[in-house]
């Protein structure tokens, strides 16, 4: 499926529900903000929607934001040396956040998601891209078409 920008939630949508998602998660919200460069050492993850995938959702977040959604899902902080489990749990907060953004895109409200993965390769120019701020962290959420049509 060939994505335009009006199949796709405003800015404004996805900006609304990453927020809500997020103070679901760990009690604070997330305030717009400009893009931003990703920082070294940026944690990205990816998650393909569709199937085949038509989208893949592509969070891109420092370490310090997955540590605390892991510490938040666990009710205790992570291990410092354990970032396995840093990376299942910011695997699992992108699924969350596809599994709610998919709602949004009519043509894939019933479509499955895929297996979340750290560290994606991006197939194309992102369609919608938000920049959020969750206290001193900058998070980046892109919608990347996966294919083109043929």
């Amino acid at each position: 499926m060939i994505f335009s920008d009006d199949d796709l939630p405003n800015p404004a949508a996805i900006t609304a529900l990453v927020d809500e998602v997020t103070y679901g998660v760990l009690g604070v919200g997330t305030s717009e903000t400009s893009p931003q460069a990703d920082a070294p050492g940026a944690w990205t993850c990816g998650l393909p929607i569709g199937a085949p995938a038509d989208l893949i959702l592509v969070l891109r977040c420092p370490e310090s934001f997955a540590r605390r959604i892991t510490e938040a899902m666990l009710g205790a902080a992570a291990p410092s040396s354990d970032d396995e489990l840093v990376r299942e749990s910011l695997a699992e907060f992108t699924s969350i956040l596809g599994g709610n953004l998919k709602s949004l895109i009519p043509p894939l409200s019933c479509a499955p998601l895929g297996s979340p993965h750290l560290d994606p390769d991006e197939p194309g120019k992102p369609l919608r891209t938000v920049a959020l701020r969750c206290g001193s962290d900058v998070l980046s959420l892109s919608l990347i078409p996966s294919a083109v049509d043929g």
